[in-house]
């Protein structure tokens, strides 16, 4: 598949940690989430995403601006949780990008989710156009198993949610 769009449009890094305690004090002083945004002034932004909040996993994503980006991960977690008492999993670096498939279909192979586009993981966008992508394919490859419809519905599936693909990124 041909691609159009932007690799590596800014370093971050994931550091993935356990922090007793942290999912229930969370969820009874602000509310359970499925991300939290942390803002610091002058120290940077980041997020802070729980993985399991039942054994208290957490991806913890510093944004590359500030002070913060800059820190050990030992720091970073620290800054990021609001405590020393928890146990560094792992770090990973990754960099942002951003591409959308120039076709989601070619005869009789169909692009989904992150085969046909991706986007840096922030507010959903990526696991929600996946969804999308395999809701759209599914109910008109059923149909057309059962004889219920042409090639044209399934020629459409390129056409809709590259569309869908693109939205995210205007």
């Amino acid at each position: 598949a041909k691609y159009d769009g932007f690799l590596g449009l800014n370093k971050s890094r994931s550091i993935a940690v356990v922090v007793p305690g942290l999912a229930a004090r969370l969820a009874r002083t602000i509310g359970f989430a499925h991300q939290y945004w942390l803002l610091r002034k002058r120290r940077g932004l980041g997020l802070v995403v729980p993985v399991d909040p039942v054994s208290d996993l957490f991806n913890l994503m510093p944004f590359p601006v500030g002070e913060l980006f800059q820190q050990s991960p030992t720091r970073v977690a620290e800054e990021m949780t609001g405590t020393s008492r928890f146990t560094l999993k792992q770090e990973k670096p990754w960099w942002w990008n951003f591409f959308v498939a120039r076709q989601f279909s070619h005869g009789r192979a169909f692009l989904v989710g992150d085969c046909a586009h991706s986007w840096p993981p922030f507010g959903g966008l990526g696991g929600n156009t996946a969804y999308a992508d395999a809701f759209n394919l599914s109910w008109k490859l059923a149909a057309a198993c059962r004889g219920e419809a042409s090639q044209a519905l399934l020629n459409s599936y390129d056409i809709e949610r590259r569309q869908g693909g693109l939205s995210p990124a205007m």
